[in-house]
């Protein structure tokens, strides 16, 4: 098994789990998170990790492409003054 992306939170691990199994790649998320009990837990101990065989690597990769960050641009006094 290789590690392909961590997630912030279940969900969306979960969601990328989902479009890799979409594709046939099967896949498994492992975390530490006390069976969800504690979700911070697994903040803190490297997050909702998604493990794929290695053959489908590339493939999986590409699915699961991390989006580009935007940056909200902040021009003016919104206060109307």
């Amino acid at each position: 098994m290789k590690e392909l992306q961590s997630f912030s939170t279940r969900a969306e691990a979960e969601m990328a789990c989902d479009i890799l199994k979409d594709n046939g790649i099967p896949s498994i998320i492992k975390t530490d998170d006390c069976g969800g009990m504690r979700p911070s837990m697994a903040f803190a101990s490297g997050g909702y990790v998604i493990y794929i065989e290695e053959g489908y690597y590339t493939m999986a990769l590409k699915l699961i492409e991390p989006m580009p960050k935007t940056k909200k641009k902040i021009t003016g006094n919104k206060r109307g003054r």
